[in-house]
């Protein structure tokens, strides 16, 4: 049925144009690789730095996301130590959303400047978040999300239906609320073609096989590594942490009517938000047989897909419950198209009211002015292309000073017990930290942990498991580590349910307040009024 673009297809390229348009997109990407990891980025690298020398995730490794991230993470790792490694893995998977982006919408006949201007703000949405906010489970939500759309559309085989189930699958793999774009792409499949139900049974078969493949390897993966009673204890933690909001129904309210809203108009825009509910309207009120010359069928299909796939991403958040920021990217490559419309169906009807020169000197202008103020485009400069020329002039982007602390710790110029700062670098074993930066820590001191648990919540939260607390205990007493890292500062209530920081836990735990009393000596500490105050204790000789 969709074989070939709609006839028509407005806003053709030439070969110049999309050259440009490389270069935009090219430009948009690159400074990124000039921005550090963030913690939540350092944990998933120095997991599967772990990963690659021999531990297992959940066995040997504490965390509460599915698996395919940290592997994601380890074929970065492979190319090397350094963080740059993360930004272009990176690179590549928001170039393959990019690209798939273009491609569908080209091929469905929505036009090549649809195509151009929805990856343009797909970019700025993305890179826009901050250097934090990317690198992040939902980051994939495009390509597999995209490639099951091509799939769908474009490959009405077995294998393609095998394929479609397997990037499904691995949505699921990458988090497990993502997976309401299966329900999402049956419904695209059903809306789109007029099967005969034996042959639409047999490709639902094929679907649903190679999405139960990949759930086959994750059980597989578990049985073979000895780790189904260690993810038991991960899931009975991430029932309890997403639980806490549960309890009171009137913060769940509140946060959803509240912090939805805000992230939707700061870190989309209100542009976005505008042009996406205007390209929404324009795909409800359009059928695919009332498409006409200018839009063909497949684009509507499309276009209704994205609006599904960003309806139910959107549901996917708030049964999540959290909303830190990079929950929402997952909506960006979705919202994208749609808002590329909306922008584009609001110019053409501006551009029929007014004469040609009023246009040119009024309209034109003020859409630009509006874009600038109210897009995407300020927040891409602050949390990107700023934060990108300070690092080239050596300024560390993180305003809480925890890189600068991490690499004079690793460097080992710190004030010693023994009142020196003689540097004194940090070998394997040497180091032991529980924070909430601590795999941002470990990463800079260039050490890799030996424990089981460093992310401080699965310590400090009352309902973490006994044996985590118990297995991090044990390794404190018993290896005695030359410096120990603690914070004071990196309470986390959201996820632990409770005030207490990681310094309160680790002493907390029966046997380490008074090693550390007896044993060690507190002698230097980050001093940051928010956030994470990472204290170093060393033992004395």
């Amino acid at each position: 049925m969709f074989n070939q673009a709609g006839s028509g297809a407005p806003g053709a390229f030439g070969r110049r144009a999309w050259l440009w348009t490389a270069a935009l997109l090219a430009a948009l990407a690159l400074p990124t690789l000039l921005l550090p990891l963030s913690h939540d980025q350092s944990f998933f690298f120095v997991t599967a730095q772990r990963m690659i020398r021999g531990a297992v995730l959940y066995r040997d490794l504490v965390d509460i996301k599915p698996p395919l991230l940290y592997h994601m993470y380890a074929v970065a790792a492979l190319f090397g130590d350094s963080g740059i490694s993360v930004r272009i893995l990176d690179l590549v998977v928001q170039g393959g959303t990019c690209w798939l982006m273009i491609a569908l919408i080209r091929r469905s006949g929505g036009g090549d400047r649809v195509a151009a201007l929805a990856a343009v703000i797909f970019l700025l949405c993305y890179y826009g978040q901050g250097y934090g906010d990317t690198a992040q489970c939902e980051g994939y939500a495009g390509l597999l999300g995209f490639g099951t759309a091509w799939m769908i559309m474009y490959r009405r085989t077995a294998a393609g239906f095998v394929v479609a189930g397997l990037l499904l699958g691995a949505v699921v793999m990458m988090k497990f609320t993502m997976g309401l774009l299966l329900p999402v792409a049956v419904a695209l499949d059903l809306a789109a073609f007029a099967e005969a139900w034996p042959r639409r049974a047999r490709l639902y078969a094929w679907l649903l096989g190679g999405f139960g493949i990949v759930l086959a390897a994750f059980a597989l993966f578990l049985t073979m590594n000895n780790a189904w009673h260690s993810y038991r204890l991960v899931m009975e933690f991430t029932s309890a942490y997403a639980a806490i909001e549960m309890h009171s129904p009137g913060l769940w309210i509140r946060n959803l009517l509240t912090m939805v809203p805000e992230h939707l108009a700061l870190d989309y825009s209100l542009l976005l938000v505008t042009a996406t509910g205007a390209g929404l309207l324009y795909t409800a009120r359009t059928t695919p047989r009332e498409a006409g010359a200018a839009r063909s069928a497949a684009f509507i299909v499309l276009l209704r897909f994205n609006a599904l796939a960003f309806v139910a991403l959107l549901v996917s958040i708030i049964v999540e419950a959290k909303y830190p920021g990079y929950h929402f990217e997952r909506l960006y490559p979705f919202g994208a198209p749609l808002a590329a419309v909306g922008m584009t169906a609001a110019r053409n009807w501006l551009a029929r009211q007014q004469s040609r020169t009023l246009y040119r000197c009024l309209v034109l202008p003020a859409l630009a002015g509006g874009m600038v103020i109210l897009g995407p485009l300020p927040r891409y400069v602050w949390h990107c292309l700023i934060p990108a020329a300070e690092a080239l002039q050596g300024i560390d982007p993180a305003p809480d000073g925890v890189h600068a602390f991490a690499r004079r710790l690793g460097a080992g110029t710190y004030p010693h017990a023994d009142g020196t700062t003689t540097p004194r670098r940090l070998h394997q074993g040497d180091l032991f930290v529980m924070s909430s930066q601590a795999a941002l820590i470990y990463l800079h001191a260039g050490v890799l942990p030996e424990n089981n648990v460093y992310m401080s919540a699965y310590i400090q939260a009352p309902f973490a498991s006994g044996e985590w607390k118990e297995e991090t205990r044990h390794f404190l007493l018993l290896h005695r580590p030359r410096v120990i890292v603690l914070d004071e500062g990196d309470a986390l209530p959201g996820i632990s349910g409770t005030n207490m920081t990681s310094l309160d836990a680790m002493r907390a735990l029966p046997g380490v307040a008074a090693m550390l009393d007896s044993e060690y000596v507190r002698v230097w500490e980050l001093k940051n009024p928010q956030g994470a105050q990472p204290v170093v204790y060393e033992r004395r000789k």
